[in-house]
């Protein structure tokens, strides 16, 4: 029962509540790379969270969003906050939809993100929901 109410505390500290800003929760993968791709965007990019994966070393994609909105030589509307849609500013692999737009734009803004993380670090996000009939 402690490891559950924990879990829910550290949810509820991270994530955007539903019921108040409207979301489709964690909306990329955690994309993994080989060990010598790892070694060379750490060499370019500095150290870089990381974890154990079978087959080879899996990135943190949030930390890859926020390197890219830090380096943006010019604000990305995907985390403006007045957008409709945006990543949410405590964890940047949620999207928020606040401004209800439907899902195609959603996708659009996701697709901006993970070009945004492929032009930098040469990694596409694979998006984690299934998207049905869009």
């Amino acid at each position: 029962m402690d490891v559950a109410e924990a879990v829910i505390r550290v949810r509820r500290r991270k994530l955007p509540d539903p019921r108040f800003v409207p979301n489709a929760g964690s909306f990329f993968k955690n994309p993994v790379v080989e060990e010598s791709a790892f070694r060379l965007l750490s060499g370019r990019h500095g150290p870089l969270k990381h974890y154990p994966d079978p087959d080879g070393v899996k990135l943190a994609a949030a930390e890859l969003i926020e390197k890219c909105l830090k380096a943006a030589e010019v604000p990305v509307s995907w985390a403006d906050q007045g957008a409709p849609i945006r990543v949410w500013d405590r964890q940047p692999l949620v999207l928020i939809n606040p401004g209800h737009r439907p899902a195609d734009e959603v996708l659009a803004v996701a697709a901006r993100i993970s070009q945004a993380v492929e032009d930098r670090f040469g990694i596409r996000l694979q998006l984690e929901p299934d998207v049905i009939g869009a």
